[in-house]
């Protein structure tokens, strides 16, 4: 009796166990989603800094007041060689220092040192949030004319950084397009549409299938990849990333050729890719209009045969861009008035 009695307590301490590490197993296999969401770089004004009001120094005296920013990688891709720009009414406040002690992110640069750049992680199974920085900057306002009482200055950051986007959707590659072959389908072609972002600023939100005949003996997938500015700033070209957040003002021409304009970095499915130059795509770099644009993509003849069967597979897309986006807010100076 004693031997049946501790085996059913075996028994149930295996049943309790192997319940403890069914659900630990569970919790461990869970993954965050990386790709969604509207927003690349996050970034803000810290509270009170710089202050909506301040008191402009008397002739030959000299004050200062600190501008705060919070800046974060919100996306899923990492910044490398971003740039922080800090825009400043000359006449009114001059800048004197950015505070980056402890700040490895960021390295100032330019002779007069408004700029800075920076790298930020994106977010990542190991940090879901994004990585994060609090920076600062010490600027002096002047003296007001002795006929100005007030003035409202204006406090502009801008930030110019590399980014993409990477988007995935479910296609069905007919290999039978007049349906001659005696067998159900597994799947049909249509057009997927993709909501929620990819974790940046510009987004995939549609992608349209065709299949092209080609010769009798070989089909030519065709994807419509449609494009769209989600975010709260400007695209540019990733190669004038620099030159967005430079002292330095663009032309009008400058401006057309370097915003808005999105390079397909990648596509594919199966064994075939952009990349590998299994793709006519048309244009590889979209202008966007209206904050839209489109992308075709038309697989290379006699690469896929018609004797493979109907099956089903993911699609992977991959866009670069540059993104502009700025913040701005006003300090009210004040002349102390002698009474």
């Amino acid at each position: 009796m004693k031997a049946k009695y501790f085996c059913v307590l075996f028994l149930m301490a295996l049943v309790l166990l192997g319940a403890c590490q069914l659900k630990r197993g569970q919790g461990g296999i869970q993954q965050v989603p990386l790709h969604i969401g509207q927003e690349g770089l996050a970034l803000n004004f810290l509270p009170n800094l710089p202050p909506p009001k301040f008191y402009a120094p008397e002739e030959g005296e000299e004050t200062e007041f600190e501008i705060g920013v919070d800046i974060m990688n919100r996306g899923a891709y990492d910044i490398v060689g971003g740039y922080l720009t800090l825009g400043l009414e000359s006449d009114y406040v001059r800048f004197k220092q950015w505070n980056l002690e402890d700040k490895p992110q960021f390295t100032q640069i330019g002779v007069a040192g408004e700029r800075v750049a920076f790298n930020l992680l994106g977010r990542s199974q190991l940090d879901p949030q994004g990585e994060r920085a609090v920076i600062s900057a010490n600027v002096q306002p002047l003296s007001l004319d002795p006929l100005t009482e007030q003035h409202r200055t204006t406090i502009i950051v801008t930030a110019c950084y590399p980014y993409a986007t990477e988007a995935s959707a479910q296609i069905c590659i007919d290999t039978d397009v007049y349906g001659m072959k005696p067998i159900e389908k597994v799947c049909k072609p249509s057009t997927v549409t993709l909501s929620g972002g990819q974790g940046a600023p510009v987004a995939v939100t549609k992608v349209e299938e065709r299949i092209l005949s080609s010769g009798g003996e070989y089909i030519r997938p065709q994807f419509i990849i449609f494009v769209k500015n989600i975010g709260r700033g400007t695209v540019v070209r990733q190669d004038k990333v620099e030159a967005a957040c430079s002292a330095q003002a663009l032309s009008e021409t400058e401006r057309k050729q370097f915003f808005n304009s999105v390079t397909l970095d990648d596509i594919r499915f199966s064994e075939f890719s952009f990349t590998g130059g299994h793709f006519d795509c048309i244009p590889g770099e979209v202008k966007l209009k209206d904050g839209e644009g489109f992308i075709k993509c038309t697989l290379h003849d006699e690469l896929l045969s018609i004797e493979r069967e109907t099956y089903a597979t993911p699609l992977f897309i991959r866009l670069r861009y540059g993104y502009f986006q700025t913040i701005a807010t006003d300090v009210l100076l004040e002349r102390v008035l002698p009474y």
